[in-house]
């Protein structure tokens, strides 16, 4: 349904922490967000979650957040993103797709690659050096997987289509460090 819930996020990651060994886990993609705009991380128990598995090199990127127009273009992002341990990811245009306008009322006029998204939602380090958004990644329009059935492909733009995108790089840079030496990198070293 392209819905989710926090508990069961909760029970995800508790999964991942007692499987990561069974399974060969190294990176998290969470493509949800409270819809809120924090600037520091509020009080929850995913955020345990969120250090444990940054202690065992298991990398988490989070989607920061699509509500920046919403929220009248504040710095900020969503529920689990902004959380320091994990990963958040902005989106930007992977090229040049022309003008859009959004549900929000979030309008781009033109678009370009690496240009952020209007409805991105962000944090300057300057705000929070360690809430920051980590990284931005092509978030707009990317066509990936539907939810319909197992053939079905769907074109969607936000932050939840720059997670997946960011968490596929983050593998690669894994591989490439265990193969040159022998272990999982540090998280801190991914960003």
């Amino acid at each position: 349904g392209g819905t989710g819930s926090f508990t069961a996020i909760r029970n995800a990651l508790q999964w991942v922490l007692d499987n990561r060994l069974s399974y060969g886990i190294s990176a998290v993609n969470i493509s949800i967000s409270d819809g809120g705009n924090f600037t520091a991380a509020p009080a929850d128990s995913m955020i345990t979650l969120l250090q444990q598995l940054r202690a065992e090199r298991i990398a988490v990127a989070c989607a920061a957040g699509n509500s920046f127009f919403t929220i009248n273009s504040q710095q900020g992002m969503g529920f689990p993103a902004i959380v320091p341990e994990a990963i958040s990811v902005g989106a930007v245009y992977e090229g040049n797709a022309g003008g859009f306008t959004y549900g929000s009322g979030a309008k781009a006029f033109t678009t370009a690659a690496d240009r952020i998204c209007p409805f991105s939602q962000r944090l300057h380090p300057s705000i929070s050096a360690a809430s920051r958004t980590d990284i931005f990644a092509p978030g707009a329009p990317i066509t990936s997987a539907g939810i319909l059935s197992d053939t079905a492909e769907s074109t969607q733009q936000g932050t939840s289509q720059a997670t997946p995108v960011t968490v596929g790089v983050l593998m690669l840079m894994q591989d490439l460090y265990k193969r040159q030496h022998g272990v999982l990198p540090e998280v801190s070293l991914l960003e």
